[in-house]
Parts: C-alpha cells; structure tokens; sequence
C-alpha cells in the first residue's frame, strides 16, 4: 500500500500494558512519544532555569502565579519608561526585573549589567511567559505522580493519545494531505512521516463543543511549535498570549495554516534531533475578514467577523506580499487540537 512519496509503510503493534503506564493500556508507541515530549520539555527548560529541571523541585505554583503578575508589572514599568525614560523610572523597572528572577531562578549572562538584564527581558515577554507555561506544566505533571507514585506520564498529562493504525482509512487521507501541502520548491522541504496520533484534551474539547462562535465553518488546520511546547500544550491547550511576538502579522491570536511546511517552520527539536511533531487542528472560522496589510495590534476579528484571513498573493505583509495562506482566531475557543503528526524534515 503506497501512502505517499515521503512516506514508508508502518506496521500497528497491538496495545500493551506496561509498567510506564501504569493502570492504563496504552500503545507502546505512543509510551515513546511521551517520553520524548517530556524529554524535549526538559531539555528546553534546563537551557534557561537556573539548576536545570533539578530546580523544578524548588518551584511552587504560587511562584508561577506571582511570576505571571510581576510579568504584567514589568510591562506595565517598561510602558512607562519608553515615554519618560529618566533615570527613575529605569530603577523601578529594573527593581521589578530583579523581582521576577528573584522568583523564576533563571540562567543570566555572565557578568550582567542592569541595562543588559532589563532589555533582554522586556525585548522577551512572549518567550517569559511561554517559559511559565513550561514550568506549570512541569509541575503539574510532577505533582500528579508526587500524589501518585503509580500515575505514569502519559496519565499525568490528563489526555486521550491513541496511535493511528496506518491501515486506517483516515491515516492515508491525512498522509496524502500532508504530502499535497508539503511545498519543497517553496519551503525547501520534504516531510517523512513517523506516526500520527489522535488527541483529545477533555476540557478543551468540550470548550470548543460548547462554542457557537465561527461554527458555520470548521476547518483542519495545521499549527507548528517547537518541541519543548509540546508538553504544556497538551496539558492545557493553545492559549492567547498576553504579549505578541515579533513578527505576529496579525495580532495576539492563535495562528493555523493550510500548508503543513509553513507550520513545519516553526518546529524544533530542543534536543537537537530531527525528529519534529506538528499538530493539526479543527479551527471555527465562520465569517473570515480577508485582511488587506498587517493587523499587528489587533486583539480581535473586525465587528461582524469571527476569524482573519491572511491570504496569499493578496494581503500585504511590507515586502510585496504573504506567500501562504494564514488563519488567525482570537478566541481560545474556537480552537480544539486533533492530531499530532511526528515527522522528519527531508532536505
């Protein structure tokens, strides 16, 4: 059965009950899935926590919470600073820095001066608190095998992952669209396929199943990430950040693509490795304003609209025009994750 140029054929082991999962039967590739997003969530972490994910035994969750407010305090200051930038101003700023690596132990470059220690971290709000997703997640998956020494990881994340049997009927139809959407000439990329696996967030799910809003239109979506974001995605589900990343075209929002290596360029192994996981994603459109430029400020759909469409070849992005398709939604909401695609990039 030939699935796609990329792609080898994969044979579907049967279930297995293990000591890594505890009371649960659960696929053994699916156990080495999870082992390798907790690996690349721990990789990630040691980069930036001061004493490495051995720490995560000194954090709480109230130092998360209070990291998260002092976060919105140093925005708050930074604010402040850019319109009056005198020397007191800059001290409350730096005071309130000094607060939050005072709470979040973070490795800082060597022999830091005050200016380097504030402008790295107001030029990184988005990655401050993506990094407080990761170290929530972390804790929380700990703390569910603190309370039960027998949970395994798979249970501590509280999601359904089932492995998809390539001799499914719907596995080849994703490989095929994977293959279609897979633009070397464009990307600069060919994508192998390892496994694809179906996933279910309980409280995400019925989230997205109780919205009404863009329901008149649902579609997959592809959403890429680096490897070390994995873990607390699927603990918690897409989230709106409370400050945009450079290059956000169009705002705080959740972002998804019809063209799998568009996505695919956002992923990364924290490890090093080639192997890569990418989501797909169901996305309630409805009504979509088709944007004309960039919207970098917006924190919502235009009145009267439920999504934004970036559309390629049309809508200006300051260097001629977007190459793909972009679909940005600003309600968690509208948004339920279904699959988790592994790949290998081939060049």
């Amino acid at each position: 059965m030939v699935l796609g140029k990329c792609i080898k054929k994969g044979i579907t082991p049967a279930k297995t009950k293990t000591k890594n999962a505890s009371a649960i039967a659960v696929h053994e590739k699916v156990i080495t899935l999870i082992d390798y997003i907790f690996a690349e969530a721990g990789e990630n972490i040691s980069t930036y926590l001061k004493g490495g994910v051995a720490a995560l035994n000194h954090l709480g969750q109230g130092q998360i919470v209070k990291g998260r407010q002092q976060l919105m305090t140093i925005k708050r200051l930074n604010d402040v600073y850019e319109k009056r930038s005198n020397p007191g101003n800059f001290l409350k700023l730096a005071e309130a820095v000094q607060s939050y690596f005072i709470l979040i132990p973070t490795q800082l470059p060597p022999r830091p001066t005050p200016e380097i220690i504030v402008g790295n971290l107001v030029r990184s709000f988005y990655e401050q608190e993506n990094r407080l997703d990761q170290l929530e997640a972390a804790l929380g998956t700990m703390a569910v095998q603190v309370q039960d020494p027998s949970a395994s990881k798979y249970e501590s994340l509280g999601v359904r992952i089932e492995r998809m049997s390539w001799h499914d009927k719907d596995h080849g139809k994703l490989v095929e669209r994977i293959n279609k959407t897979c633009l070397k000439r464009t990307h600069g990329f060919e994508a192998k396929v390892h496994d694809i696996f179906e996933v279910e967030i309980p409280h995400e799910r019925k989230r997205f199943e109780d919205n009404k809003k863009g329901k008149s239109k649902v579609e997959l979506l592809y959403h890429g990430t680096r490897g070390g974001n994995v873990r607390h995605i699927l603990r918690s589900g897409l989230k709106i950040p409370v400050s945009a990343a450079n290059g956000w075209m169009f705002g705080r929002g959740i972002y998804g693509a019809n063209k799998f290596s568009k996505s695919a360029q956002y992923c990364l192994s924290s490890q090093g490795k080639p192997l890569e996981m990418l989501f797909l994603m169901d996305v309630a459109l409805g009504k979509s304003y088709t944007a004309p430029g960039a919207m970098t400020s917006a924190i919502s759909a235009p009145g009267g609209y439920d999504s934004v469409f970036g559309k390629a070849s049309h809508t200006k992005n300051g260097m001629g025009s977007l190459l793909n398709d972009e679909f940005i939604v600003y309600d968690p909401a509208q948004v339920t994750l279904k699959y988790l695609v592994t790949y290998e990039k081939n060049r």
